[in-house]
């Protein structure tokens, strides 16, 4: 709900000094909650194409609220299997709010997919503040707790965090690729 408040909050003001890039920012803003609301109807997953096309969404909302402070790059080397649906968007969101936004010049996430040996992996990495991933398991990450959950009983898969003070994180999902075709 922060989100969408602040969202709102940016376009908003964008309306006083930039009318034609606030009506942009309605029509993604708009797609972004069509899929969301569409999603949530739905327990049935879905390409991943469609999943990185609501990804790049909320990414360029942010960009919206916090400019060239996030940047995205994506090397996607295998993008044919299905995934349950925000599994990514999550992930994302703690980045650019655990990792970028607090570093004064912001930085960049990386999105990663790849195949190897009968798994399919995604990867999202950012040059952020990093943290300890021992205080990890004593925050209460709803958020990253509800993806992790849902990897391994939908999908069978894991994921796993590292991160490293004043250089950033990377999560890691790993799914066995028959539990995503």
């Amino acid at each position: 709900s922060h989100f969408v408040f602040n969202i709102l909050n940016a376009i908003s003001g964008m309306c006083k000094y930039d009318p034609v890039a606030a009506d942009r920012t309605v029509v993604l803003f708009a797609r972004y909650l069509r899929n969301n609301i569409d999603t949530l109807e739905t327990e049935e997953s879905v390409p991943f194409r469609t999943a990185l096309r609501h990804l790049e969404d909320y990414v360029a909302l942010e960009k919206v609220r916090f400019g060239d402070k996030i940047n995205f790059t994506k090397d996607i080397q295998t993008d044919r299997f299905l995934l349950p649906p925000l599994i990514m968007q999550p992930i994302a969101e703690n980045a650019i709010k655990h990792g970028l936004t607090v570093k004064p010049e912001g930085g960049t996430i990386h999105l990663r997919t790849w195949q190897e040996e009968g798994m399919v992996h995604i990867a999202i990495s950012d040059d952020g503040v990093g943290f300890d991933t021992a205080a990890l398991l004593k925050e209460n990450s709803i958020g990253l707790k509800n993806v992790d959950y849902r990897i391994r009983q939908i999908l069978k898969g894991s994921l796993t965090v590292e991160s490293t003070p004043g250089k950033g994180t990377t999560v890691t999902i790993t799914i066995p690729y028959e539990e995503v075709m």
